[in-house]
């Protein structure tokens, strides 16, 4: 009886085992950031944790911290596979730079993420193709994104930015 109770047990931590890490495999996924373009929200070289499903419970909204696949025609550093970026534009919506801000359909976008007094040029006034999304690095003076390479399709965003893990003087949950 006692063998029967101790082989139950090890098959119960093998199964459990055997959960966290295919949840760490599909559904929360460690990156590290590999540019400074997300600076001051995150920074280069720390550990972030992605939520891969994130965009089958909810859709993707101006705001959301993404991780997405280098697009072929990034001309940036080489160093990494994927970019952090933040959505600032949906499909459908027009979107241009104009004095300084983002303005998306005519209206300047809040960005309360961004550091007092930078300046977002460079929008080519344009309207976002239909499953394409308008990104943008926090850091708007060191970032290679959307007003250079474009709208990205959503066949390309890997998953949602929900947190910083490490270094642990910098952890914090990332919120739209």
């Amino acid at each position: 009886m006692a063998r029967r109770r101790r082989a139950g047990w090890l098959a119960l931590a093998l199964l459990v085992v055997a959960a966290v890490l295919a949840v760490r495999a599909w559904v929360l996924t460690p990156f590290v950031v590999p540019t400074g373009s997300m600076r001051p929200t995150i920074r280069p070289g720390s550990w972030i944790l992605v939520d891969r499903l994130a965009f089958d419970t909810h859709p993707i909204e101006v705001g959301d911290v993404v991780v997405l696949r280098r697009p072929a025609d990034d001309p940036g550093e080489a160093n990494s596979d994927y970019l952090v970026k933040r959505v600032i534009g949906l499909p459908g919506q027009t979107i241009a730079s104009r004095g300084g801000h983002v303005v998306v359909d005519g209206r300047v976008l809040a960005e309360p993420y961004l550091p007092r007094g930078d300046r977002t040029e460079g929008i080519v006034p344009q309207t976002i193709p239909r499953g394409e999304y308008f990104v943008l690095g926090d850091d708007r003076g060191d970032s290679v994104d959307s007003r250079i390479f474009g709208p990205v399709p959503a066949s390309s965003i890997v998953g949602e930015v929900v947190a910083v893990v490490w270094p642990p003087s910098q952890a914090h949950v990332v919120r739209s």
